[in-house]
């Protein structure tokens, strides 16, 4: 013979789960309404349950922790905390405040990744232009170069003939 386990209801009412909790306008369904063990408080939800109150706190504190963590993946760096950028110097600088921010925990990845592509992109630039601004200064030299050469040749070269002067008429 197999025994079954019949649920029992104690004869006095107790630890049976009221329908609804003793909040007005509070719809909790009846399986979430919580009895106070010590039997001082009517019964609740969570919620509204006085004697919950710590636990309450706790999982605000708990939930508030994983919000901030949540969120500090999405802070960044101002331009004050990374100054100016008019250098290869200044980039210099500013990539390692932002691997100190990464690394602390002050700037996202995400963002610190972008952020150090963009300084890339600015070094890149930034060669560029002082590369564009030497060969024109070199370009400049050569052309300079170049004429005073010209000159030089044209210094040393005999002048225009004077033979008409020299030579006699024949008559």
């Amino acid at each position: 013979m197999t025994a079954s386990v019949e649920p029992t209801t104690p004869s006095n009412g107790k630890g049976i789960t009221p329908k609804r909790c003793s909040t007005a306008g509070c719809n909790v369904p009846s399986d979430l309404v919580l009895v106070d063990p010590a039997g001082v408080f009517e019964p609740a939800c969570f919620t509204h349950a006085e004697w919950l109150e710590d636990e309450r706190a706790l999982s605000r504190r708990k939930g508030g922790l994983k919000l901030l963590g949540k969120l500090r993946r999405f802070t960044f760096l101002t331009v004050d905390d990374l100054g100016e950028l008019a250098t290869p110097e200044d980039a210099q600088r500013r990539a390692q405040i932002i691997c100190d921010a990464t690394a602390t925990g002050k700037l996202g990845s995400a963002a610190a990744s972008v952020a150090l592509k963009a300084l890339e992109s600015w070094l890149k630039a930034h060669e560029s232009v002082a590369l564009e601004r030497r060969l024109a200064e070199l370009e400049a030299r050569v052309a300079e170069r170049d004429a005073q050469t010209e000159r030089a040749r044209r210094a040393r070269a005999p002048g225009p003939s004077t033979e008409y002067l020299s030579r006699q008429s024949k008559p």
